[in-house]
Formats: C-alpha cells, structure tokens, sequence
C-alpha cells in the first residue's frame, strides 16, 4: 500500500506539478511526501521539494470567484475551433509556488485555479490543464 499527500499552507494545497525552465534557473520542482508501506512497518519515504515556511512571502489578496476564473477558460478555448464539446472535470484552488529572491531562498505562494478540462475526440480522450492566476483572471502559460 502507498499513501501520498501534498503539503498545504492555510489548508490550500501547494500545487504538485513541475514547471519552468532548468536552463533559465527558474524550474519548480514538484513537492510533496510520499510514503509506501505494508503490515510490517514503512518500506519507503520519500520527502521532495519541502517548503520552509518561514522562508515563504505570503501577501493578503482578494481571490477571485469560480465564475470569473472560468471566463478565462472560456476565452481561452474561444480562440480554438472545436467540433466537439470541452468538459470540466476538476477545479481546485491551489499555491503555485513561484521564486521570489534570485538566490532561491525565498518563495511565493501565488494562489491559482487549477482547471481541468477533458475533450472526447471519437474513441480518443485529451485531458488538459489550465492555471488561472486566482487573483487577475489571467491564464498561466
């Protein structure tokens, strides 16, 4: 048996996926505990990418609402011909984390919506991700 679980701050999971770039020295890599076990005890733990959270620059902003969050998608895929129809399948607040001193000492926990949207092609299913800055409505490319 395994159990994973991400690392939260206020209760709002940090988000698990990778992106940036290793060539621009700006690349986030995924966080989170993972631990694999059976009826003898613990047989791997695994700790990746852990935040020191008093290290993480946290700002009061005003988030805003799933309606308007949605509207960016929308807008998006407004931009692309599709004869079949898009669904949500998932829509979860989360932090991005996101390098707030060069020396990577420091980060910010930007808060997004983390949208997940499934289009049927025939037989075929295309799962995609979008991130929406939770705070200006714009799309995270």
């Amino acid at each position: 048996m395994w159990s994973s679980r991400a690392p939260t701050v206020n209760n709002i999971p940090i988000s698990s996926r990778e992106y940036g770039n290793a060539n621009g020295g700006n690349i986030i890599y995924a966080s989170g505990i993972r631990i694999i076990y059976n009826r003898n005890g613990i047989i791997e733990l695994r700790a990746n990418q852990l935040y020191d959270f008093d290290q993480i620059q946290q700002n009061k902003v005003k988030i805003i609402s799933v309606d308007q969050a949605l509207q960016s998608v929308i807008k998006y895929y407004d931009q692309i011909i599709l004869i079949d129809p898009l669904e949500i399948t998932n829509m979860n607040l989360e932090y991005l984390p996101t390098i707030y001193t060069s020396d990577r000492s420091k980060y910010l926990m930007k808060p997004v919506w983390n949208v997940t949207i499934s289009l049927k092609e025939d037989s075929n299913s295309i799962v995609a991700e979008h991130l929406i800055d939770a705070t200006t409505g714009e799309l995270i490319e």
